[in-house]
């Protein structure tokens, strides 16, 4: 199932800690967590990355050959409380604390599957998920992971105007190519 529901907290106590991930506020008063793998695929490919290179440079036993710049941006640049996310219910526990507990995804490769999502259905007004996979000299490309295709661009003077921080391995929500904030491809 389907939601619309709003960060309601943020963990990220260190890259690919287990406990690290999006506490999300769905309809009824509902709670869900979102896990860090639960994000994107490619933030939880730069994870894992980065973990495997921190591996082995604890390995070698040497602290100069950790590399930062493939640290992965902190959930703190990707999302902010009160944020709208689309997600999806992977997950639903018994837990003696509330009652049910709740896991969400929001990698658009779940939310845009087929039955849920077409290009051909895309009308002026629809939204659709993505994740930013690259920042470009005018904007951001973004993958919309579903069909086997799918990829759009977000000028960095829509962003502006729409207010959106675009930070590689994030998932926002972005309008069609219709309204002008996310170009689509024709299909």
């Amino acid at each position: 199932m389907v939601f619309v529901g709003a960060i309601r907290s943020i963990r990220d106590s260190g890259r690919g800690a287990p406990h690290n991930g999006l506490g999300i506020t769905l309809p009824n008063q509902l709670r869900a967590r979102a896990r860090w793998q639960e994000i994107s695929a490619l933030y939880s490919s730069k994870v894992d990355a980065y973990l495997a290179d921190n591996a082995a440079a604890t390995a070698d036993d040497d602290d100069d050959d950790v590399d930062n710049s493939s640290e992965p941006p902190s959930l703190y640049d990707m999302f902010k409380v009160g944020q709208l996310v689309r997600c999806i219910v992977v997950a639903v526990t018994p837990s003696e604390k509330h009652g049910v507990a709740i896991e969400v995804s929001l990698r658009p490769s779940l939310l845009n599957s087929s039955g849920r999502f077409s290009f051909t259905a895309l009308e002026p007004g629809s939204f659709v998920c993505g994740t930013v996979q690259s920042e470009e000299d005018n904007g951001w490309v973004v993958s919309f992971e579903a069909e086997g295709k799918g990829t759009g661009f977000i000028s960095r003077k829509d962003a502006i105007e729409h207010q959106q921080q675009l930070v590689a391995g994030a998932v926002r929500v972005v309008a069609s190519a219709c309204e002008s904030v996310c170009r689509l491809p024709r299909c």
